[in-house]
This record gives structure tokens, C-alpha cells and sequence, in this order.
């Protein structure tokens, strides 16, 4: 997890400048303290509003050293240090950092456009020669280039690159950007009249935002505003059911607070191998395959290797854990089957209406299951037309059962012909009934 620069609003001042061009430090100064007398959360100073364009680095590098002993730590100051030209901006991040800047702002090149490998390579670059947090600024309408949701996830692999500040204008790129890069990469609206749409989304947000920004976008529904139009019932159901979890963590949180306090007294060498093992159990839990129980093996040999010989019996605890259950559902199973389990209800809803699609067959009753194994032996009663022939209802039979055999796990099956239109009979005329 990266923690913010900053959190809240960030203010990209101007730099006020004379007649003649150059810069006003002394309405620079005052610009500053005013910002931070109504509680701004960070002086942005030469990004594209502060005419970094118009100055030349000299001019740019004063303001930044400027801005930087006038702020004194109040707030951090994120310096402009973006330019079409890499080797320029590895040499203005580095001298912006000796300036005393607490995190880089840079804009993707203008002009000189390159490929979205070629912007993974440039940031790369100039982050590395600059040595603190970096911002990377989005503006595909003013530099023609825009950052891809996937080369964001891949820029937030570096541990100096920090966050995107997002003026693309497309709120369901963000939305992707957040679920791809999670908290790996914080998002700040660069647009204005996103703020609150973008606020909506949990932008500026984290982990949990992430996570449910992934599944509605897995799901096939735009995250957005308009989710209060469309997706109603589903808005409600998830504010209930984070209302919920807030309610149960509050009662878990207030009940162990000794216990959990206890937590940091654990060693990391201990703490880091239980973690690990839970979230295995966890997975396993959800998969439940060989795969898993071959993760465990490797995590408990690795672990031994590193100097770490408690990951060892750890491994091997898992690894018994997973066996015993494994052997647990397995002998459930069998128990079930022995004991002539009858097959669940929608395969038997399946097999019945197998058989009353069947030409000739006019209805069904006393329809019973059991399993055998991976398979299944069905009973069944027939209705035919009771004006026809042995013959023709033995056919009718014969065609029922190998119908059900072709498509469902069934080992055999017995057909009863019972004839229909016929009131004299233990059944009424055209009974179906479900008897399994």
C-alpha cells in the first residue's frame, strides 16, 4: 500500500509574474499564504497553470525553491517537473528534488507522442532520477496522450510513483484505473466538474473501493453517478450491506480490542507465516484443488531454505488440514451413497421431464431415485393411451428409458406402463405427481 502524498485538495497555483516576465515572489508569496490560511491540503507550484511552460528551468527551479521555504512543511509542495524531452525531465526532477519539493508532478509528453511502453520507459526515467513520490499527470486533451488503465497499473509497480492525477475526462477509465492498480496508485481528479462524480466512485479511495468498483464492472454494470438511475436496488443493497459490516466490525472491534492490541507484540518472523497460512486455508477454501496443496508444499520449502524452519510444520499442518477434509467429504459421500441417496431435486425435475417429452407418454408418477456411485437408478410409472397395444407401450417404454440414459448420469432404468384415461385405476386420469 502507498500512502497519499496528500489527501484532500490540492491547489495548482499560478505564477504571478511583472510586465517585463519576470517572476512577482513577493505575490507569489502571498498567493501561497493565503492558500494555506484556508486550509488547502497542498501547494502545487509549476504545473501547466503555473506557466512552466512560458519559463525557462532557472525561472522554474527559483519559484520551486521559493515555494518551498515559504510553505516551511505546512503542507506538501508537489513541483512541475514534466517535459516532452526525458533526458530534460530526468535533469528538472533531480534538481527539483535538491529544491526541496516533497513529491513531482509530471504531464505526459506533448508533441513528441510516444507509444505506452514509451511512456512506462519515460516516467520510469525521470521518477528514478528524481528520487521522491512522483504524480503523473493525465491530459490526453491538451498533450494528445493519453494513459492507458493498463500502462497505470504497470507505472504503479514502481514504488516511487505514487498517483495519477486523471483530466481524461472519462469516468469509466478511472473507474478501471481503480480497480486495476487498487491502492497501489492513488487518483486525483484533475477535472473540476468531476470532482463529484469521481467522489462518488471513492476517488480518492482504497482497497474496499477497489474491490467494489472490479466486481460492477465484472458484473457489467458502469460505475458512475448514473448507477443511482439504473442500478437502484443494487446501490441500496450494497450501502445495507457495508452499513452491516461497519455494525459487525464495531461489536468484533469493541469485543477484542485487548486481543487485537496484542497483535503488535507479535514478532514479524511469526506473524508474516500465520498470515500467509490463513489466507492458503482461504484459498483453498475456495478452490479446493490439488494446486493449492502444491503452493503449500513450496511455500514450506521455500520458507525452510530462506533460514525460516517454523514454515515447515506450518506447511505441513496445512497440508494435513487439507487432507482430513478432503477424506472427510470423501467419506461423507460414500456414507450417503450406501445409503441409497436419492438424486437432488432439479436432476430429478430434469429426468422427469425427459421422460414427458417422450412421444407417447401422456404422464408421469411415482418417479424415485437412488445413487449408485457417480450415477443414478431411476423408478418410474408411464402413463399411455390405454386404447394401444402391448406392444406399442412396450416401445413407448423402450424409448423412455433409452431417451433418459443418453442424457443424464443414469445407470438404468425401469419403466412401469400404467394406462391412462382409465378411472377405474389406483391413480386419477392424467395424474402427474412427484414422488421421488
Amino acid at each position: 500500500m502507498k500512502n497519499p502524498v496528500f489527501t484532500g485538495a490540492g491547489v495548482a497555483i499560478i505564477t504571478p509574474m511583472y510586465e517585463d516576465g519576470s517572476i512577482n515572489f513577493d505575490e507569489l508569496g502571498r498567493i501561497i499564504e493565503d492558500q494555506i490560511a484556508h486550509h488547502t491540503d497542498a501547494i502545487i507550484i509549476c504545473g501547466t497553470t503555473g506557466e512552466c511552460s512560458t519559463m525557462t528551468d532557472e525561472e522554474q527551479l527559483a519559484a520551486i525553491k521559493y515555494t518551498v521555504d515559504v510553505v516551511n512543511h505546512r503542507v506538501p509542495v508537489i513541483a512541475g517537473a514534466g517535459s516532452n524531452d526525458t533526458d530534460h525531465g530526468c535533469a528538472l526532477a533531480a534538481k527539483s528534488a535538491a529544491c526541496g519539493a516533497d513529491a513531482l508532478l509530471m504531464v505526459t509528453p506533448y508533441y513528441n507522442k510516444t507509444s505506452q511502453a514509451g511512456l512506462v520507459a519515460h516516467f520510469t526515467a525521470m521518477a528514478e532520477a528524481g528520487g521522491i513520490p512522483v504524480i503523473v499527470y493525465n491530459v490526453p486533451s491538451r498533450t494528445g496522450l493519453n494513459i492507458a488503465p493498463e500502462t497505470a497499473k504497470e507505472l504503479s509497480k514502481h514504488p516511487l510513483i505514487n498517483g495519477i492525477k486523471e483530466a481524461s475526462g472519462n469516468i469509466g477509465q478511472v473507474a478501471k484505473i481503480a480497480a486495476l492498480c487498487g491502492d497501489e496508485l492513488n487518483i486525483y481528479s484533475g477535472n473540476d466538474d468531476q470532482v463529484v462524480p469521481l467522489l462518488s466512485l471513492g476517488v480518492p479511495g482504497d482497497s474496499v473501493t477497489a474491490i467494489l468498483l472490479g466486481a460492477f464492472i465484472m458484473k457489467g454494470i458502469t460505475p458512475g453517478p448514473m448507477m443511482y438511475v439504473t442500478e437502484l436496488p443494487t446501490v441500496y443493497r450494497v450501502f445495507a450491506a457495508l452499513m452491516l459490516a461497519n455494525l459487525c466490525m464495531l461489536v468484533v472491534g469493541c469485543l477484542g480490542v485487548r486481543f487485537f492490541a496484542k497483535i503488535v507484540s507479535v514478532e514479524k518472523k511469526m506473524l508474516y507465516p500465520i498470515i500467509l497460512v490463513i489466507s492458503l486455508l482461504g484459498a483453498f477454501s475456495i478452490n479446493k484443488n490439488a494446486f493449492d496443496v502444491g503452493v503449500c508444499v513450496a511455500f514450506g520449502i521455500i520458507g525452510n531454505l530462506a533460514g525460516y524452519p517454523i514454515f515447515d510444520p506450518i506447511a505441513a499442518l496445512i497440508v494435513g488440514f487439507m487432507i482430513s477434509r478432503m477424506g472427510w467429504e470423501f467419506a461423507w459421500d460414500a456414507l450417503h451413497d450406501l445409503m441409497d441417496r436419492s438424486a437432488d431435486d432439479e436432476e430429478v425435475q430434469r429426468i422427469r421431464q425427459t421422460i414427458l417429452e417422450t412421444p407417447g407418454v401422456l404422464g408421469a408418477h411415482d418417479l424415485r431415485t437412488r445413487k449408485m456411485g457417480d450415477m443414478i437408478i431411476v423408478d418410474a410409472h408411464i402413463e399411455v393411451d390405454a386404447t394401444q397395444t402391448v406392444e406399442a407401450g412396450h416401445d413407448i417404454a423402450v424409448n423412455v428409458r433409452q431417451r433418459v440414459l443418453k442424457k443424464h448420469r443414469v445407470l438404468n432404468l425401469m419403466a412401469h406402463v400404467d394406462p391412462s384415461q382409465r378411472p377405474d385405476r389406483d391413480h386419477p386420469q392424467g395424474f402427474v405427481a412427484d414422488a421421488s
